[in-house]
């Protein structure tokens, strides 16, 4: 229990670095990785296992969502840093949405 304990203390307060990758660009092919791919049509996000990594595609509907959980995430998967490619967008999806709430909320 007691092991636990620290290292949990370790957890909350490692630090992820964010890389932006443009185009084509991969992540380093000898680490493991998290890239999230803002994509700016359908609806939702895919996970693909791509080894050593993961890629979450993500539509514009959880764009605001995924900015602040993809640090979390690299977090509890142990990793130093999360890329991104493309750029998110954070309006709303839905022409009918005129507060910019979106309809995705805080679901996971």
């Amino acid at each position: 229990m007691r092991h636990t304990a620290q290292r949990r203390v370790g957890y909350a307060s490692a630090s992820v670095d964010v890389v932006y990758l443009e185009g084509a660009s991969t992540p380093p092919e000898d680490e493991r990785f998290l890239v999230v791919e803002w994509v700016q049509s359908g609806a939702g996000c895919q996970v693909r296992h791509e080894p050593p990594g993961l890629r979450y595609v993500v539509s514009p509907d959880k764009h605001a969502f995924w900015m602040s959980e993809a640090k979390h995430l690299a977090r509890r998967l142990q990793l130093e840093r999360v890329y991104f490619l493309g750029a998110p967008t954070f309006g709303p999806s839905d022409p009918e949405d005129k507060d910019g709430q979106g309809s995705g909320g805080d679901e996971r």
